[in-house]
C-alpha cells in the first residue's frame, strides 16, 4: 500500500500551502484529482452524495455536517477506497492529499488508512476567520458560493449556526472545526500552525517527511520562509484566494501588495472572534 500522508484543517488555514509546497519539492506526488473529493465521495463538497462519505451525510440529512466516527469504517469501506488507491495511476513514493472535510474525520481516517501520515493545519482564529469572511462576498473568482448560508466545513449542528453576522458565524466554525481536531489528537502525526509553516518550511516538510518515512531527508528543500499573510485581516485585501496567484505565477509568493476590495477588521470584529475562538485558541497555545 502506498504511503499516505493525509492534511487536514479548516479551510484557509494553509492546507494548500503544505500539499503544494510538498509537491513543488519533489518530496511527495497528488495522483489524485484535485482534494480528491471524487476518492472520498465528497461530490458536491458541501451537500456530498458519492459513496462513501455522501452517504453518511444523507443517513442524518446533514445535520451531523461532514463528521465520520470510526464506526463508520467496516470492511466495505475499507475495501471500496483501497481498491480506488490501488487504480491510481502516480510516480512511486509519498502520496499527498489535502481535504479540509477530513478535518472533522480523523478516527474514521485512522481506522481506514492505519499506517498513514495524517497532519493538520491550525491558523490563529482572527485570520483564519478574515479569510473565511471573503467567501459570503460574491465576486467573478468567488470559486463555489455558500450553500443554505454556510461555506466550507460543515460541524454538527451547522445549520443552527447559520446566521446574518458571518464574522461571528465563521468564529464559531472555527472554534468548533478546530475543538473537534483537538478532541481527536491522538490520531494526529502533526499539528503545525500555519505561522510555523511560513516561517520555517524546509524544518516542517523534514517532519511531516519523518514522520511518514521514518527517516528525516538530508534536505528536503532549500526554502527562505514565506510571506505569513495573518496580518492581513489589519490593512484589506483582495477578495480572490491567495492560492489562484499560484495557478498564475507557478511559484508560492504572492504580491507585497494588493487593491483593498475586502476591509480590515475593525476592534469590536477582532474581540468578538477572539471572544468566541478563546477557549479552543488557548488549548492549541
Amino acid at each position: 500500500m502506498k504511503r499516505l500522508i493525509l492534511v487536514v484543517g479548516l479551510q484557509k488555514s494553509g492546507t494548500t500551502l503544505l500539499s503544494r509546497l510538498l509537491q513543488e519539492t519533489g518530496l511527495a506526488t497528488n495522483p489524485f484529482e484535485g482534494e480528491g473529493n471524487a476518492f472520498w465521495g465528497n461530490e458536491p463538497p458541501f451537500s456530498p452524495e458519492g459513496e462513501p462519505a455522501g452517504a453518511i451525510y444523507r443517513a442524518t440529512g446533514g445535520e451531523r455536517g461532514h463528521e465520520i466516527g470510526a464506526g463508520y469504517a467496516d470492511a466495505g469501506t475499507a475495501r471500496l477506497l483501497r481498491s480506488r488507491l490501488e487504480a491510481l495511476d502516480s510516480a512511486p513514493g509519498l502520496w499527498v492529499n489535502k481535504n479540509p472535510y477530513n478535518s472533522l474525520r480523523l478516527p474514521w481516517l485512522r481506522a481506514l488508512f492505519p499506517e498513514s501520515t495524517i497532519v493538520s493545519l491550525v491558523r490563529r482564529p482572527v485570520p483564519n476567520v478574515y479569510s473565511l469572511a471573503k467567501k459570503y462576498v460574491p465576486h467573478a473568482e468567488s470559486g463555489r458560493p455558500p450553500e443554505e448560508g454556510w461555506w466550507g466545513v460543515k460541524p454538527p449542528g451547522w445549520r443552527a449556526l447559520v446566521q446574518d453576522d458571518k464574522v461571528v458565524q465563521c468564529a464559531r466554525q472555527w472554534s468548533l472545526v478546530n475543538g473537534a481536531i483537538l478532541r481527536d489528537r491522538h490520531h494526529l502525526d502533526l499539528l503545525i500552525p500555519y505561522h510555523e509553516l511560513c516561517a520555517r518550511p524546509a524544518d516542517v516538510l523534514a517532519d511531516v517527511v519523518a514522520h511518514c518515512t521514518g527517516s528525516t531527508p538530508a534536505s528536503p528543500a532549500d526554502l527562505a520562509p514565506l510571506r505569513c499573510l495573518d496580518d492581513e485581516h489589519e490593512h484589506g485585501s483582495r477578495l480572490r484566494s491567495k492560492n489562484r496567484y499560484y495557478a498564475e505565477r507557478g511559484d508560492l509568493e504572492v504580491p507585497a501588495s494588493e487593491p483593498v476590495e475586502f476591509p480590515p477588521f475593525d476592534a469590536d470584529q477582532r474581540e468578538r472572534i477572539e471572544r468566541v475562538c478563546a477557549a479552543v485558541a488557548g488549548r492549541i497555545g
